[in-house]
């Protein structure tokens, strides 16, 4: 293996503990945001109502992950 593939490895990971442990934090804060104020709260409604007043967040959500997941020709995976 070469340094080059061995950073991109090393990178791999750290992006993949990152998602992690951000996913955790976001899931966690909503669990405490619909504890402490209820259902109005929550990532989602908040999300759901700035929709409504911004249109355009709906779009870009949906441009971004059309981009991310059906438009990449999928390299083979790496172990």
């Amino acid at each position: 293996m070469t340094s080059s593939e061995a950073r991109t490895r090393q990178l791999r990971r750290i992006t993949q503990v990152v998602v992690i442990a951000t996913t955790v934090l976001w899931i966690g804060w909503d669990v405490v945001a619909y504890l402490w104020g209820g259902n109005e709260s929550t990532i989602s409604r908040v999300i759901t109502d700035a929709s409504r007043d911004w249109p355009i967040i709906p779009l870009l959500t949906g441009i971004v992950l059309g981009h991310l997941f059906f438009s990449q020709t999928l390299p083979p995976r790496t172990p």
